[in-house]
């Protein structure tokens, strides 16, 4: 069976080729005998003139010479035979057999002319029916042609590319079907294996994650109950409940205290992460003060503000509201303005603003005068323990996890986190929230269907 689309192709191209060389073949042909005709048409009327000519006067030997290389081009035999007759009676000056050869000669070539007019319509539309056929075929061939390679080529390695597309964006509703037996058959096949070993994968990582996910739980659980404790009793030492203590031990301890407070801030990220991953992380989504949101968010830093010798400005937002958990929006804020804050220069500013974009979202910006961010630091400082670091932007300690967080929370109310920052001239961090109004009166939002 032809099952592969070369053979297909082999196999349309001998059938075109054949029937285009017999059409071919037949419209030569009948070229070749229409231009014959043509031809012995004007030797007629060429020969015809001369036997008339014949009767009125007595020709010169050239042009005796001529009307005999004239009789040889005469078919078929028969009128060479009759021309050949008066030619003879000519030349021997026979009057009376040359004009009656003369008459007869005239009266079939008439005949013969009227035959041969008629062959000469009968090919010449032939000729045309036969060219008809050639252009259709031509039409029909580059019709069957595309529609071919649409259907077997070009349809099934669109479909097969929008698969690979979906793959690559993360959208797996693909339904294995059993390939033709061909080329783009085998393509598909290949793509099925990859495709089904890729779920498999995904598959066997999602369990390790859900795993993971569960031990750093259990783990952080486990973890920050000994930890408090330790800080409770780090916190009493330090207070001289149980002795004074010198200047040396009280540093000491201050600086152990200060790590175990490093020490549970990270897992407390830890769990805020898993819970999310998990889709466990409740939302108590309420209609929110922006301008409370700023001003909460600015008190809780303004020590942290202060202590790096940053200044804290707020825009006036006094008639936005928000439809949002305010505790995790103000977890957000608090991570993008604690970052500014440290990588400012003293001295300098950290705003915090909002606005309405064009497609009606509420934005929420925090921008610093800092040294900014490269193009390949803003493309990785959203994921999990990664960090803006380099020669010159030395690593400002922290766990890794607060911007991984932060776009966790804005995506879990709807909205997104982004950047926009180059070396040298600070940065804008944003993200944006859907669902807002003024004062009392809901603003109408787009569809989002």
């Amino acid at each position: 069976m032809l099952r592969t689309i070369r053979a297909k192709i082999i196999l349309l191209s001998l059938l075109y080729g054949a029937s285009m060389a017999w059409l071919g073949q037949k419209i030569t042909f009948g070229y070749i005998q229409l231009q014959t005709h043509h031809v012995q048409m004007k030797i007629s009327y060429t020969v015809t003139e001369a036997s008339r000519t014949l009767l009125t006067r007595k020709v010169t030997d050239k042009e005796f010479s001529n009307l005999q290389l004239w009789r040889k081009k005469l078919t078929p035999e028969y009128r060479e035979d009759q021309f050949s007759n008066i030619l003879s009676a000519a030349a021997q000056g026979r009057s009376g057999r040359l004009r009656n050869l003369v008459r007869a000669f005239l009266v079939n070539e008439t005949s013969y002319r009227q035959n041969l007019q008629n062959q000469i319509d009968f090919l010449d539309h032939e000729i045309k029916y036969y060219g008809s056929i050639v252009a259709l075929i031509l039409l029909l061939s580059l019709w069957l042609l595309l529609t071919f390679l649409q259907r077997s080529i070009f349809t099934p390695v669109r479909r097969i590319s929008q698969i690979m597309v979906d793959f690559l964006n993360q959208k797996y509703t693909y339904r294995f079907t059993v390939p033709p037996d061909n080329e783009i058959g085998h393509l598909q096949t290949s793509f099925n294996a990859m495709a089904q070993k890729v779920l498999s994968q995904m598959e066997e990582l999602k369990s390790l994650d859900h795993a993971k996910s569960e031990f750093l739980s259990i783990a952080s659980h486990e973890l920050r109950t000994p930890l408090t404790s330790i800080k409770g009793s780090l916190s009493l030492m330090n207070s001289g409940v149980t002795e004074e203590l010198n200047d040396v031990t009280k540093n000491l301890i201050q600086i152990a205290e200060t790590e175990t407070d490093r020490l549970i801030r990270l897992i407390n990220d830890l769990l805020d992460l898993t819970k999310i991953e998990a889709r466990k992380l409740p939302l108590d989504k309420k209609w929110v003060s922006v301008q409370d949101l700023f001003m909460k968010t600015k008190e809780s830093l303004q020590g942290l503000a202060s202590s790096a010798d940053v200044q804290l400005h707020v825009e006036d937002s006094n008639r936005l509201l928000t439809l949002a958990d305010f505790d995790r929006l103000q977890q957000v804020l608090v991570n993008l303005v604690s970052n500014a804050i440290k990588y400012s220069p003293k001295g300098e500013s950290v705003r915090i603003e909002s606005n309405i974009n064009m497609d009606r979202e509420l934005v929420i910006t925090v921008t610093d005068k800092g040294k900014g961010l490269s193009p390949e630091d803003q493309s990785v400082i959203f994921e999990k323990f990664r960090q803006a670091t380099g020669p010159e932007n030395p690593l400002v300690r922290g766990t890794g996890l607060g911007l991984t967080i932060a776009k966790a929370l804005v995506a879990e109310h709807g909205g997104q986190v982004g950047v926009k920052s180059k070396p040298g001239q600070g940065s804008t961090f944003y993200f944006t929230l859907p669902d807002w109004k003024l004062g009392d009166s809901p603003v109408e939002q787009p569809d989002r269907g």
